[in-house]
């Protein structure tokens, strides 16, 4: 396999980055590459399980032929961005049925071009060619390899003339098609850019100088982007609120924030009530997120009044609970397994006396009552005793306990003081 990173097209000394791979069999050489010196070189030692391998890299000059008829397509293959300036140039010279006829020869590789560099600079070449073009199923083929996420604030004039230009149906299946790899990924979150989230209110400002069609566009956009959102953290604000926990739903503070703001700048009353609704859901978890997505926010707007009185009336009730008494060592168990060994757990974490348990188990229970006690960073303290059969597990409610009360009772008072001075809420 051979790769060709830059050429010189016809138009003389002009130099352009490509990537096109080439086969075997589409590439014929005069000088053997054995008999070449190769500019870089890697050697890796025997690694146990392979031998030694030596990797080398080699560059060559070559002179790219094709058919005449397949010219266009060809240039096209190894640069997306010529080939797009070359269809608006095209048509605005008014050839557009030459143009549309030079669209149609991409189709079989096109689907492509949503992997090559520089995707925010195509998408907005793309935009231009597509309404130069005049045709909706062109312009579709045209747009449909790139993501929903490589749509920046500068692109906003000329998407929103194209949904003027070719209609809210066009749009919506574009934008389908441009949020199909919005996927679940690691940790439970979509692999869209949290990034893109945040810059959502400056997109949708640039998408909305238009008439309805773009304002509508930037709406769906909105939609598409909560319910995205929404799908992957809903399930995740189920449990206790651990540390791995709480560091993710602060990351996502911003884009939640952004999302809203500009749900807010849209009037979009759906996407609102269902943010605040998020927000609302019982627990530390949601409690976490809203006051990330506020911090994030920043200043206050209208669209997160809600949200703050909503943030400061739970740290009410939980600053009017009463505190911990120094001799109280109980302890709730998160749910989430209701096995014997977890039902033995939970009375002793229960015990509002009871410090210590030795608990004699084989090995697989004392792993499961181990990966409990850590998944929910429990204040207990475990260890086996290696004496006898089986081994002891000894676990011991540690001070931990008092220490993190103290600490969630502080910040619950430095948030609330917050929200008072920068949310305005009452106290």
């Amino acid at each position: 396999m051979s790769t060709l990173a830059h050429w010189i097209g016809p138009e003389p000394g002009r130099l352009e980055d490509i990537s096109l791979d080439l086969s075997n069999a589409e590439v014929a050489s005069t000088t053997p590459t054995a008999d070449m010196t190769p500019y870089s070189s890697e050697y890796e030692g025997y690694m146990g399980n392979y031998g030694n391998t030596l990797d080398r890299w080699y560059r060559r000059a070559a002179l790219v032929i094709w058919p005449r008829s397949r010219g266009f397509a060809g240039r096209a293959e190894a640069s997306p961005g010529w080939a797009l300036d070359e269809l608006a140039a095209t048509a605005r010279a008014g050839k557009i049925a030459e143009a549309r006829e030079a669209a149609r020869s991409l189709e079989s590789f096109w689907h492509a071009a949503g992997r090559y560099p520089g995707q925010t600079e195509l998408v907005g070449k793309a935009l231009e060619a597509a309404r130069e073009l005049d045709d909706a199923q062109v312009a579709t083929m045209l747009l449909r390899p790139f993501a929903l996420e490589r749509l920046v604030p500068p692109h906003g004039p000329a998407f929103a003339a194209l949904a003027t230009h070719y209609g809210d149906i066009w749009i919506d299946g574009l934008l389908r098609h441009w949020t199909e790899g919005w996927r679940p990924g690691s940790y439970g979150l979509a692999q869209a850019p949290l990034e893109w989230f945040e810059d959502l209110p400056r997109l949708c400002a640039a998408l909305s100088v238009e008439e309805n069609a773009s304002t509508a566009a930037a709406r769906r956009i909105v939609e598409l982007s909560w319910t995205m959102f929404a799908s992957q953290v809903a399930p995740a604000l189920d449990g206790p609120l651990t540390s791995r926990r709480e560091a993710w739903l602060t990351a996502l503070g911003a884009p939640c924030s952004g999302i809203i703001a500009a749900a807010d700048g849209l009037e979009s009353t759906g996407v609102l009530e269902n943010a605040h609704k998020l927000a609302r859901t019982a627990g530390d978890r949601a409690h976490a997120l809203a006051m990330a997505t506020l911090r994030a926010a920043g200043t206050r707007r209208a669209g997160f009044d809600e949200l703050a009185l909503y943030c400061a009336d739970r740290i009410r009730a939980l600053l009017a609970q009463p505190q911990r008494a120094p001799g109280d060592w109980s302890i709730e168990l998160p749910t989430g397994c209701a096995c014997e060994l977890c039902e033995k757990l939970g009375t002793f974490l229960r015990d509002p006396e009871r410090r210590a348990l030795d608990w004699p188990l084989a090995k697989d229970k004392r792993r499961h009552v181990h990966a409990r006690i850590d998944e929910a960073e429990l204040p207990v303290h475990h260890e086996t005793r290696r004496q006898g059969r089986p081994y002891t597990l000894v676990l011991t409610k540690t001070e931990a306990l008092f220490e993190r009360e103290r600490l969630a009772r502080e910040r619950h008072q430095a948030d609330l003081a917050w929200l008072t001075d920068e949310w305005k809420v009452s106290t």
